[in-house]
């Protein structure tokens, strides 16, 4: 029976855990290392793209550690064995016997824990972008690392640019990765949780493993921690692939070479991406002086505009048939069924930003496009792009 994403509660010792469930096939339970709640993960869609691909070939199910998100609050202090357990009770409530583990970072440690005390409770591991001891960032001590925690402290490292550099400059994203952070831990827990995963170190389990294992990694990345170099070389008959990005997060910028990777391992096949070509108009927007209105405006200010900005762009959309197909900081690109929708709904738009004190730089062009499941390819796209960049303010 397919699962529509719904949150559920697993009974865990005395507690509940929360856990979402999507699509239908082999169970594949995402564990991963950050503290974004369940319910603010398809909040962006780059996350949300992710899961949705995995649950064209799997049950792929998330679930909220205890003390995170919807979850209920920490009973004790956190423990690799203790996030077992929660793994373990969340398969449970989904009533299956074994699943897939999908590792990222530290969720890397508690999925070779158990794969290696209870291999009858893992079909398979998948290692993607995943650390068996974290240790710390260059010429960072573990208390620094807490105060990355620590409401109004400056901390010497900024997590966000070591785990997602690709996203440095979108402010659309970084807005929802400081909200989704807030959300999912209270800064005592988020401490409690960064302690626990500086000290941890499951490098002794590696050749302890037995059951099927996939290593998917980044070598472009620049971890810039203690990190193992071969990681899950150890491990018996591990099949270790190489994708591209600098990203630590398995979705981003684009899971397409991760997914088919999973998909490739769970099924034994890769789908090939479906690519179609068809007539359709291309738009691309920009916020003109983008940069002098968030310094005028001040950090606040300018969320509160990036916000209201987002809003009227997806209402006006909605309103012409026009169809997101990626956003970049303050800038959209969407497609129409054809030009008098694309012209009309620029239209409107600069209407409306003008009452919010925004203009737009809009650049449209309608052609035949390669049209994949997330992407838009072709010279339409290009000059769509191209007549954006030298169109005047509207």
């Amino acid at each position: 029976m397919g699962e529509d994403g719904e949150v559920r509660y697993a009974r865990h010792g005395e507690g509940h855990l929360a856990y979402r469930m999507w699509g239908e096939g082999p169970p594949l339970i995402y564990v991963p290392s950050q503290f974004i709640a369940i319910s603010d993960m398809d909040d962006e869609p780059a996350h949300e793209r992710f899961l949705l691909s995995l649950a064209k070939f799997a049950t792929a199910i998330v679930f909220d550690r205890r003390g995170i998100g919807l979850s209920d609050p920490m009973s004790a202090p956190p423990t690799i064995d203790g996030w077992v357990d929660q793994i373990v009770s969340v398969m449970d409530a989904c009533g299956f016997d074994r699943a897939y583990l999908l590792a990222h970072l530290i969720g890397a440690v508690p999925s070779m824990t158990l794969a290696v005390n209870r291999p009858e409770r893992v079909q398979g591991l998948i290692l993607a972008m995943a650390v068996l001891h974290w240790g710390l960032p260059r010429d960072v001590d573990l208390d620094q690392l807490r105060a990355t925690a620590r409401p109004g402290e400056d901390a010497p490292v900024d997590l966000f640019a070591v785990l997602a550099p690709s996203r440095l400059t979108d402010a659309r994203f970084r807005e929802w990765w400081d909200r989704a952070g807030r959300r999912g831990a209270s800064p005592a827990v988020a401490q409690a949780l960064l302690d626990m995963h500086a000290r941890c170190d499951a490098r002794p389990l590696e050749a302890k493993v037995a059951v099927p294992t996939l290593v998917i990694d980044r070598p472009d990345r620049d971890w810039g921690l203690a990190r193992p170099p071969s990681i899950g070389g150890a491990i018996p008959g591990v099949h270790a692939v190489e994708v591209p990005g600098v990203d630590a997060m398995p979705w981003l910028p684009d899971s397409e070479a991760v997914v088919a990777e999973i998909e490739e391992f769970i099924t034994g096949r890769r789908r090939s991406a479906a690519v179609t070509r068809t007539l359709l108009t291309v738009m691309f927007t920009d916020v003109v002086g983008s940069t002098d209105t968030a310094a005028r405006l001040g950090d606040a200010g300018w969320r509160d505009t990036l916000e209201t900005h987002d809003r009227i762009m997806r209402r006006e959309l909605a309103r012409h048939d026009g169809r997101e197909i990626d956003t970049a900081g303050d800038g959209f690109l969407v497609t129409f069924p054809t030009p008098t929708q694309a012209l009309q709904c620029a239209s409107r738009l600069h209407r409306a930003m003008h009452g919010i004190g925004v203009r737009l730089r809009i650049g449209i062009h309608c052609g035949e496009v390669e049209v994949r499941e997330h992407s838009l390819a072709g010279i339409a796209v290009h000059l769509a792009a191209r007549i954006q960049a030298k169109a005047g303010p509207g």
